[in-house]
């Protein structure tokens, strides 16, 4: 069980407002956490009072003196933000999936983020791929495979905007990709013809050319969906609390929705990585039915409120920097239980640097 509080010796000459600073954290903050803790005598009102000698903070906060590395550094109060890295960060990608008694396959490649700047609307990062993707150790040979991995060249480099909490929110570089299409589609039809590839080529180009449909189309990414997932939020004094995640476990619909109890680790782990995890299962109000046809709402589930409820599971761990708190790595495994079971497994990891 993790402590309620930690003490701050206070020394002469502190203030209300140095010690906060010093402890990194508001003067609001400080006098709020330590009020629920003191007794009538020592509380603080305006400042600290002249015959206090000891303030009640925040478990994860130690003087300066005796600070220690082994704590999880948070910004202010509980609350874990990222720093963008000022080099970028390459990452091999690994998905698994399988569904019901299928073999599994897996598919890999490379990307790169990038921290590119910082504007009103928030983080933008640059995300590339830096190598084809492999499906099953091999490149991809079937057509449909060749066409889709032709079609992500104009998607990349994409540009996202990110919130503060580290959630993408937007596509910065829209136009660019635009452009790029036009190149793309030219050399398409330059390498295939016939009736089914003027088909893919029309349906990739009305999600592409449409910022709205991209967005929807790349809500339907893994490593999107795994990397900027909701892990920089406001935790706990516990450290632990309840969340709803979603992760698009079924093509072409709205992401399924988890509950899941999500832990920030007090302690760093024996390599000096934040710990974080989430585990939970599935809290979709669509029913197995809905989700099985691929419905964006509830429909069956309205029709008849009796109406099976889906099942599924989803876990994830996240290794971060304790630095900058960006990912060094991360696991996630999500199923869903529909007429045939369905399970992905994503592995993002930090690449050495050569």
């Amino acid at each position: 069980m993790p402590p309620k509080y930690r003490t701050y010796k206070i020394n002469e000459g502190d203030t209300l407002i140095s010690v906060a600073r010093a402890l990194g954290i508001t003067p609001q903050e400080a006098k709020r956490f330590h009020n629920v803790f003191s007794s009538e005598d020592d509380l603080i009102d305006v400042d600290l009072p002249s015959h206090l000698r000891t303030l009640y903070v925040y478990p994860h906060i130690y003087e300066k003196v005796g600070d220690n590395p082994a704590f999880v550094k948070f910004n202010y109060g509980y609350t874990l933000r990222f720093k963008p890295a000022e080099k970028p960060l390459n990452y091999g990608v690994m998905y698994t999936i399988s569904s019901g008694e299928k073999e599994e396959n897996t598919l890999k490649y490379r990307v790169r983020v990038t921290f590119v700047k910082q504007d009103e609307k928030g983080y933008v990062f640059e995300i590339n791929r830096l190598s084809k993707t492999y499906v099953n150790d091999e490149e991809a040979s079937e057509i449909a495979d060749e066409l889709a991995e032709k079609v992500s060249g104009a998607v990349y480099p994409l540009e996202v905007v990110i919130d503060e909490d580290g959630n993408w929110m937007d596509i910065a570089n829209h136009p660019d990709i635009r452009k790029r299409w036009k190149q793309v589609k030219k050399r398409i039809f330059e390498e295939y013809d016939g009736a089914w590839v003027e088909q893919y080529v029309a349906e990739s180009e009305a999600s592409l050319v449409d910022k709205e449909l991209l967005k929807k189309s790349l809500s339907g990414d893994w490593f999107l969906a795994a990397y900027f997932g909701q892990i920089y939020v406001d935790y706990t004094p516990g450290f632990v609390f309840e969340n709803r995640v979603s992760f698009p476990v079924v093509p072409f619909i709205r992401p399924v929705k988890y509950t899941v109890k999500q832990e920030v680790k007090m302690l760093l782990d024996e390599y000096g990585l934040v710990q974080i995890s989430q585990e939970g299962s599935v809290s979709d109000n669509r029913s197995k039915a809905d989700l099985e046809n691929r419905q964006n709402f509830p429909h069956d589930a309205l029709l008849d409120p009796d109406s099976e409820k889906a099942e599924g599971t989803y876990k994830a761990k996240y290794f971060l920097n304790a630095g900058n708190n960006l990912i060094e790595s991360l696991f996630l495994e999500c199923s869903l239980q529909l007429e045939k079971r369905k399970e992905i497994k994503v592995v993002v990891s930090l690449l050495e640097d050569k």
